[in-house]
């Protein structure tokens, strides 16, 4: 029997500068077009493409081997059934999860024009709901047009918003068709919200759901499980919070990078207590009568659980209502398994989510960075700019030198310095042999004092909108 995917032929992801078939959990997405190599993407493009990769898939090495999605039996759409338009990675929060906010604030193409086409040669199902995400979608240059012609048209949209910013398209017409919104606070208070989501916009973020909820029941409130928001005091203010505000439903997911990103360096970001804190907050969500999504990415570690379906929606409802098509793991996977004795006793950095709350844990504290390489003199500048002092550098290689006036030191000299005002910041990306390193050395003199924060999170158009104190 032949072995097919929904996706291949039903599926359309419109990206930053790509379209893809998919947003393989399993395998990585399945790219079918890159803007500026691939001419001009048309429906006749699509069709080739997706005729090409079902051949490929029915021999002895099939192009999507390893995937969940690709599988005997499986009915593969006569038209397309789910349409994503990522159009920027751009997002006014730092989640300690993604990295989709580095992009520019204005999509490289617009879809729009090619949606028309696919809809003029009738390759889109009538029930096809367009998934809007980012980045951050509102805000987007695109959206405001592309929205109301699809909302025109009498087609399902869901809109991913992190909801910093109140989108009045939106705000206006979510009575006015089937428009859904799902949003991913992460997040029962203050505390839990500046640790995940990297921005001081809790309460703003709070009223906008507010007046989102009061024009709408179809909204969602999504929880992203990570060790910045599993204990039990933010799940409980979280589901305080979506009772009040009257909300039917919430959306129970999981950290994309822990479940599959071998390197990166929260390395303990999903453990024991984390699958706890998701059975928590979905036992609790029950007993306030609430409905409950579980998310895809629960699904990454496993084979036999197909990662997205989405074939059977048909009425805007669904999204909100089509309860625990997926269900949470009763135990942790061999991969989490494997990473949590590798490095549960030993000693871990702390995660920083931005550039700001890196900010809150220097005050009047020591800094010394670990790594004079391009990384470390990046932060130097970052931290000198918010008039924060960087005491030395410590680099086995580069010890004894100077960079910009300040000194680098060796490992023992860095370990004399530590006492309880003393932090010591990772600034290479390769955390994990420097981690080993550490471990084997038992530096135990850094346990509790090391962090870590991503390059990205403290570039220059990151910095720029902290000096602005403003967010689009």
């Amino acid at each position: 029997m032949a072995k097919k995917c929904y996706a291949i032929g039903g599926r359309i992801n419109f990206n930053e500068d790509t379209v893809s078939l998919c947003h393989g959990i399993d395998i990585g997405d399945k790219i079918i077009w890159k803007m500026g190599d691939d001419g001009e993407f048309t429906p006749q493009y699509y069709r080739e493409k997706t005729e090409e990769l079902n051949k490929k898939n029915q021999g002895k090495h099939p192009a999507c081997a390893g995937c969940s999605n690709l599988r005997e039996g499986n009915v593969t759409s006569e038209k397309i059934e789910i349409i994503t338009i990522n159009p920027m990675y751009y997002c006014q929060n730092r989640c300690i999860y993604c990295g989709n906010f580095r992009g520019a604030m204005e999509s490289r193409y617009h879809p729009l024009p090619v949606i028309k086409q696919f809809m003029e040669e009738g390759m889109i199902a009538e029930h096809c709901l367009f998934d809007w995400g980012g980045g951050e979608p509102t805000i987007s240059d695109i959206f405001e047009e592309t929205f109301l012609f699809l909302l025109h048209q009498g087609y399902m949209q869901r809109v991913n918003t992190n909801a910093v910013k109140m989108s009045d398209v939106v705000l206006h017409n979510l009575d006015k068709g089937p428009v859904s919104l799902r949003i991913s606070l992460d997040s029962g208070n203050y505390e839990s919200f500046l640790a995940t989501k990297g921005r001081n916009l809790f309460h703003r973020v709070i009223s906008n759901v507010k007046k989102y909820r009061e024009k709408t029941e179809n909204l969602l409130l999504k929880y992203v499980i990570t060790n910045t928001n599993s204990d039990e005091k933010s799940l409980n203010d979280f589901l305080n919070l979506a009772e009040k505000m009257k909300i039917k439903a919430i959306c129970i997911d999981t950290d994309m990078l822990s479940y599959g990103w071998t390197d990166y360096p929260d390395l303990l970001r999903f453990t024991e207590k984390e699958l706890h804190a998701a059975h928590f907050l979905q036992r609790k969500a029950h007993e306030k009568g609430l409905d409950v999504q579980i998310g895809y990415v629960w699904t990454a570690r496993d084979y036999d659980t197909p990662s997205r379906d989405f074939n059977c929606i048909k009425s805007i409802e669904e999204l909100i209502l089509n309860d625990e098509r997926y269900r949470l793991p009763d135990s942790l996977s061999e991969f989490h398994i494997a990473r949590i004795q590798e490095f549960s006793a030993g000693i871990m950095p702390r995660v920083m989510a931005s550039f700001e709350t890196l900010l809150q844990e220097v005050k009047g504290r020591r800094v010394i960075l670990y790594g004079a390489g391009k990384n470390g003199r990046g932060l130097w500048s970052a931290l000198k700019e918010f008039g924060v002092k960087t005491d030395c550098f410590c680099d086995k290689y580069k010890a004894g030198q100077y960079v910009e006036g300040v000194r680098i030191i060796t490992v023992d000299e860095m370990l004399k310095k530590l006492d309880e005002d003393t932090m010591v910041v990772i600034t290479p990306c390769h955390v994990r042999e420097i981690l080993h390193e550490f471990n084997d050395n038992r530096y135990e003199e850094l346990r509790g004092k090391l962090y870590y924060i991503d390059a990205f999170r403290f570039g220059r158009q990151v910095l720029e909108e902290i000096e602005m104190k403003e967010f689009v």
